[in-house]
């Protein structure tokens, strides 16, 4: 149950996360074709697509949130099921981009999350969005590195 709600509110932060990029997000879209629900579908027709993503034969554009249940205990292998959806939506014509757990918790120490989902999606993260605040600064102290303002 715990792992549940966590994975639930991973997606949460990500989709907050994305929509501060300047991304129209919609949340746990069901696909017809493949039967899947997708976590986060973004508008592959926006002019912050990267061009990959708008060329012609592409279906959309996905973010799928990987939370614990999605790899095998204590490891970074995708489950069976994990990696078959990958593989279908892919096959599909989907533009598919995973957010594993661990880089998703280390993210705020990588730059922030904004930055390391602009760079996974490969937007310009825009300046001047709502609640963007930039690539933060590192600094090394006596207890090892941390943000500073």
């Amino acid at each position: 149950e715990q792992s549940q709600s966590r994975r639930s509110q991973m997606q949460s932060d990500v989709a907050a996360s994305v929509r501060k990029l300047g991304l129209r997000v919609r949340e746990e879209q069901w696909d017809g074709e493949s039967g899947y629900s997708l976590d986060i579908v973004l508008d592959a027709h926006s002019p912050r697509a990267p061009p990959h993503v708008r060329a012609e034969g592409v279906k959309g554009w996905v973010v799928e949130v990987d939370g614990p249940a999605h790899f095998l205990k204590g490891s970074r292998i995708s489950t069976g099921n994990t990696m078959l959806k990958h593989s279908h939506l892919r096959g599909l014509g989907f533009c598919l981009v995973s957010v594993p757990h661990w880089e998703w918790d280390n993210a705020r120490l990588w730059g922030g999350r904004e930055e390391y989902l602009a760079r996974k999606l490969q937007v310009e993260p825009p300046a001047q969005a709502e609640g963007w605040r930039g690539p933060r600064k590192r600094a090394q102290g006596k207890f090892g590195e941390r943000e500073v303002d």
